[in-house]
């Protein structure tokens, strides 16, 4: 299956701006860092514009294709590809009793507090959507 890459629209291009999609008053005191909320935001406006995307979207004839295309969309708005948004890391958050489970049934565990793990490293999540769906299985 092979993702199409969407042409820009108005929805893929707006610019998002905190004072025209957050609850909270913008202060008037010039320019500063967005808030955690206004970021938790955004994120979440942007995931609803792709929802709203992938329904509309007519070339994307069945749900496996939308699906995947929001699953493309996605990774390309982590890796900073979407808008106005920056690219996320993405890293893993076990609990605190994880590490000591995973050793005492002999299993690897996430080594969180020994190193910086990232799901992303050095690369373009989108990018590799296709090698790991063959690698899986997922693509034939």
């Amino acid at each position: 299956m092979k993702i199409n890459i969407v042409p820009p629209t108005e929805l893929t291009t707006k610019s998002f701006r905190a004072e025209d999609y957050m609850d909270t008053p913008v202060q008037e005191e010039g320019p500063r860092a967005h808030t955690q909320k206004e970021v938790q935001e955004m994120f979440m406006r942007q995931l609803w514009h792709m929802v709203d995307y992938w329904e509309r979207e007519e070339r994307a004839k069945t749900s496996r294709e939308k699906l995947e295309g929001f699953m493309h969309s996605m990774l390309v708005m982590l890796d900073g590809g979407s808008a106005d948004l920056p690219a996320f890391e993405v890293i893993p958050m076990p609990h605190k009793d994880d590490k000591q489970y995973h050793i005492d049934k002999g299993d690897n565990y996430y080594g969180v507090e020994d190193e910086e793990v990232t799901v992303n490293g050095e690369d373009a999540l989108h990018e590799l959507m296709h090698t790991y769906g063959h690698k899986f299985g997922f693509i034939k």
